[in-house]
């Protein structure tokens, strides 16, 4: 090999990583679920619009829309902080659901609002692995899975890893989120909830051309009811209600000023089988459902 040959090789493979990183947002959504470990720079704004839409149980016909707008400006280099706000729709009819929800059908309207935060503590491209961690209170108005009218206040510590290679082609993410949550249902009289929700993604992508990725992830996501959190004393992650793991691809585009996502992930499996309708064959079907579609969408500033 000459020299000039080498020096044409390397200027070429520079052009490629520029063109890499110009491409490149910090923390955009390579996965519907998964996240990684990044932030936004610090004075950078960027505007996320998440949209899931939720298809099919056992019985009837279910449809839900969850619609989430996030405003996230990067305070520093390494400390991210976040607002949004919260819609959704439903549309069902002879679900697995108590019978007082049916009426709840054909319904559009704000439900809540989040308050976020996420810090970097390692960088995937600087150390050996990508680590950040971020806390949440979340406020909702409707229950997500029926439209109940609900007082629920919630707060959510979260972890994120991320581990990359190939020159940072292929990307692995683990993500995990506790929510601790307290709810009131408005409309039925004296049912009160201390509920904790473990929710727990892992994802692989790989960038097959500039600005595109493919992957796919495993989402998993259960509930313990009974739970106590009072105090540090009181702390008991009470007994499992329910569990799903769901799999599914995604693709990813991005250039410089906005990126998109689309992913699909069906339920590979639910529980405890309760012997009930909501639970049969292996699935659940009461907080659970067949397929899910989200499509994220974000706007730099």
């Amino acid at each position: 090999m000459t020299k000039s040959t080498l020096r044409t090789r390397c200027a070429i493979a520079l052009a490629g990583a520029a063109l890499s990183l110009t491409n490149a947002h910090a923390d955009e959504y390579l996965w519907s679920f998964a996240r990684n470990s990044q932030v936004l720079p610090k004075g950078e704004t960027e505007l996320v619009t998440v949209n899931t839409f939720r298809f099919g149980k056992n019985t009837g016909s279910y449809f839900a829309w969850d619609s989430q707008a996030e405003l996230e400006y990067g305070l520093t280099d390494k400390f991210l902080i976040s607002g949004s706000i919260l819609a959704q729709y439903f549309n069902f009819k002879d679900v697995p659901f108590d019978p007082y929800t049916d009426r709840r059908a054909n319904d559009l309207r704000f439900s809540g609002f989040n308050l976020n935060m996420k810090y970097n503590i390692l960088s995937p491209f600087k150390d050996s692995i990508g680590l950040a961690v971020g806390f949440a209170y979340i406020r909702r108005d409707y229950y997500r899975l029926d439209g109940a009218p609900t007082d629920q206040n919630s707060f959510r510590p979260a972890i994120f890893l991320e581990k990359n290679f190939l020159d940072d082609t292929l990307s692995f993410a683990w993500s995990t989120g506790v929510e601790f949550e307290r709810r009131r249902f408005r409309d039925a009289e004296g049912i009160k909830e201390e509920e904790i929700s473990i929710e727990s993604a892992l994802g692989v992508s790989y960038r097959f051309r500039p600005n595109w990725n493919i992957g796919f992830e495993v989402y998993a996501q259960g509930d313990f009811l009974e739970a106590g959190f009072n105090n540090v004393n009181d702390l008991n992650l009470g007994r499992n209600f329910q569990h799903g793991i769901h799999i599914g691809p995604s693709i990813h585009y991005s250039n410089k000023k906005w990126w998109a996502t689309l992913g699909v992930v069906t339920q590979l499996y639910g529980g405890p089988d309760r012997g009930t309708p909501d639970s049969d064959s292996g699935k659940n079907w009461d907080e659970h459902e067949r397929m899910m579609v989200r499509l994220s969408i974000a706007f730099d500033f």
